[in-house]
């Protein structure tokens, strides 16, 4: 976009990669704050340890992480939302 150029003659579609591009970094981003957590469980139940997560929180992170995963197949991506985060995950 040239000095002169006004929101005007912006393409709608020129728009959209770099909202899709944002989402995307801003779900890896969500996705990695929950990385320590199943990385965490993970190494318990290897070390033959309890782990801090039920199974019911388990299958929940496990959903909720997918539904990040799956965030750009939705329809009307990138003018969607972030899933909501699971309760038991600190903010």
């Amino acid at each position: 976009m040239n000095a002169s150029a006004t929101s005007s003659d912006i393409s709608p579609d020129a728009v959209a990669p770099s909202a899709a591009s944002a989402l995307r970094s801003q779900r890896d981003a969500v996705l990695r704050s929950t990385d320590g957590l199943m990385s965490r469980h993970i190494d318990s139940l290897l070390a033959g340890r309890p782990s801090k997560l039920s199974i019911s929180q388990l299958n929940e992170l496990l959903a909720y992480r997918q539904s990040l995963r799956d965030l750009p197949d939705l329809a009307g991506f990138p003018a969607v939302y972030l899933p909501v985060v699971p309760d038991f995950i600190g903010a």
